[in-house]
């Protein structure tokens, strides 16, 4: 009697899936993401899986990581921006190519917008 695609072996593999939507952080969502590869991967390489199995919980646990990455995003868009959050990007949007140039130059050429609005703010009398 063989034990591949085990039904309960299966299933524990998806609970453990499902823990990806619990991490708090993207760092904890992608190492819990590549343990959960690592095993899926070991049992298949094991034969405890086939292949039509692994890929399907690969793609499980990918769609999981990815689901957690947008819900994240989402939280963020959802966020209203600080009042110095938002005097920033309206500086940042009343500035023409060579001022914004010049701030992000004075911030170190960081590419960052918050960088430059904080050289701004150090540079100007409060």
């Amino acid at each position: 009697m063989s034990d591949r695609n085990n039904a309960r072996t299966i299933e524990g593999i998806r609970e453990k899936i499902r823990e990806i939507a619990d991490s708090k952080t993207l760092l904890d969502a992608q190492e819990k993401h590549a343990y959960r590869l690592g095993w899926i991967g070991a049992l298949y390489w094991c034969d405890v899986l086939d292949a039509e199995v692994f890929e399907t919980l690969r793609r499980e646990t990918t769609s999981a990581l990815i689901a957690w990455e947008r819900a994240a995003r989402d939280k963020l868009d959802a966020r209203t921006p600080t009042d110095d959050e938002q005097a920033g990007i309206d500086w940042w949007n009343d500035l023409d190519a060579a001022g914004r140039r010049h701030w992000t130059l004075q911030a170190g050429d960081t590419g960052v917008v918050a960088d430059a609005w904080a050289a701004f703010k150090r540079s100007t009398p409060h």
